[in-house]
């Protein structure tokens, strides 16, 4: 029987918001002479995308602006997802509400996303180069404050800019967004290229390209400047204009479709199978289309050559010289760790063990019992107890909550690890838990307190953003593995 594999929520969110923190709620595009609007003269204020995932419809998007007085406008923007994961169905609802000013700068904001009955909110306001963020899960509430240079934009504004600023062959723009998805402020970077046509719509458009946060896209806009057509993870992700009814008819179509739509697209592919990959202890492995390095440490080490790195990754292998900080025994929203709930199950799940070898073991026997192993979504290892289900991301949120509770340094990774039903490389989320010093790979989805050599990782960290760059490997990522050897 082969292991059950999940795919990251956040990185699913990640992948899906990609396209409409760039689209919603733009407008099509130019002529060959520059045209520029203002936010009261949009040609459009209230429009409707259909999304596609590969081949298959998944859902809708929905901006509106309105003037909502004090020379301030309100963006509105709804995303609604259906699609199918590794069997289960996924719905996912993101709705944001962002007051800027006549010139598109960030006010304030205010964001909800809705996975699987999981909450997030999210709100914020932006003044005098700081920006402060609420987010409340779970009734658990966090503030955080991001500084900032210059202007700053929503996210929702990004299809706007070139259209309040612009639009002429040639042009370019770079500009900071407060992404509310990522919590983080990033740079966005767009280009007029040409006014062109496109076999996906008649006549010629407007073709800007976006690149933001590591995710290239296109989008195109006609002469009178309305929206026509966008794509992002290489084409792989689209949008279209629809009316209300059209977009809206995704429910039944994403229904009628039985294709697993996120694994066809982030599944890497090798060149041969691996039988029995949870017994692996050894393995090499080449990877073409990563542009960030995987990081040497517990359980591999990786080393580049050309445009390929190349991974010897070891069961056994532990990360040394590399010292616990105050963050990987603390507490976050992710894993919230000093939560009185989360505290008194560490101490009951442990309060029979001698050593934290022992307390690790015990804490991966009550997950392997407690929770359900479904592609079920959430934000928080405060989700994943009350639901008592989750997918990898929530089986390690809830484990490295626990851990740390009970004394065991432990940090959250994400990288590639081989799925036998797929023949290939899945996107998936671990840990990494200090003993004597040194740092090993725990799988707390497969209750592995030794993770098998199938794993690479390729970014470390719980917080959301720490998963953005892993959204730009997305169809760009080959695997040749070399000799491997199982684990005696």
């Amino acid at each position: 029987m082969t292991r059950r594999l999940q795919i990251p929520a956040r990185l699913l969110c990640l992948l899906l918001a990609g396209i409409y923190s760039i689209s919603l709620g733009l407008a099509q595009g130019g002529p060959p002479d520059a045209i520029r609007f203002t936010l009261a003269t949009l040609p459009q204020k209230d429009i409707w995308a259909g999304l596609t995932l590969g081949d298959a419809k998944v859902g809708y998007a929905h901006t509106t602006v309105s003037a909502v007085g004090d020379a301030r406008y309100e963006i509105v923007t709804e995303s609604a997802l259906l699609l199918r994961m590794l069997g289960f169905e996924k719905n996912i609802l993101f709705t944001t509400r962002d007051i800027v000013r006549e010139d598109l700068t960030l006010d304030r904001f205010a964001a909800e996303f809705l996975m699987d009955g999981n909450r997030l909110s999210i709100s914020g306001r932006a003044a005098a180069g700081k920006l402060s963020v609420k987010l409340n899960n779970a009734g658990s509430e966090v503030i955080r404050n991001l500084e900032y240079a210059g202007s700053l934009y929503p996210a929702s504004a990004t299809g706007f800019h070139a259209l309040v600023h612009g639009i002429e062959a040639g042009r370019s723009y770079r500009f900071k967004v407060f992404n509310p998805e990522t919590l983080q402020i990033g740079t966005v970077e767009q280009r007029v290229e040409a006014y062109d046509p496109n076999d996906r719509f008649a006549g010629n458009g407007y073709r800007i390209s976006i690149r933001m946060e590591g995710q290239d896209g296109d989008l195109w806009l006609d002469r009178q400047g309305r929206f026509l057509f966008e794509s992002t993870l290489a084409g792989a992700m689209t949008a279209v204009p629809e009316n209300e009814r059209a977009a809206k008819a995704y429910l039944s179509a994403a229904k009628q479709n039985q294709q697993d739509t996120v694994v066809g697209v982030s599944l890497v592919k090798a060149d041969r199978n691996i039988p029995h990959a949870g017994r692996v202890g050894r393995m090499a492995i080449e990877l073409e289309g990563i542009d960030l390095p995987p990081p040497s440490g517990a359980g591999q080490r990786c080393s580049q050559q050309q445009r390929v790195w190349r991974c010897e990754l070891d069961s056994e292998l532990r990360g040394r010289g590399e010292a616990a900080t105050r963050s990987h025994l603390g507490s976050s929203l992710t894993v919230p760790t000093a939560n009185a709930a989360i505290q008194r199950l560490a101490l009951e799940i442990t309060e029979q063990t001698r050593t934290h070898e022992e307390a690790l073991r015990a804490i991966l026997r009550w997950l392997e019992v407690n929770i359900r192993k479904e592609a079920a979504d959430g934000f928080s290892a405060l989700d994943v107890l009350s639901s008592r289900r989750a997918e990898c991301q929530g089986h390690t949120y809830l484990y490295a909550a626990l851990a740390r509770a009970s004394g065991i340094p432990t940090r959250v990774v994400n990288g590639l690890v081989y799925s036998e039903d797929h023949a290939g490389f899945l996107y998936h989320t671990w840990a990494e838990s200090m003993f004597g010093g040194e740092w090993r790979a725990v799988d707390p989805t497969f209750g592995q307190p030794v993770a098998d050599a199938t794993h690479i990782k390729i970014v470390e960290g719980e917080d959301y953003s720490d998963l953005a760059p892993l959204v730009d490997l997305i169809g760009k990522v080959s695997a040749r593995i070399g000799p491997y050897e199982y684990r005696r």
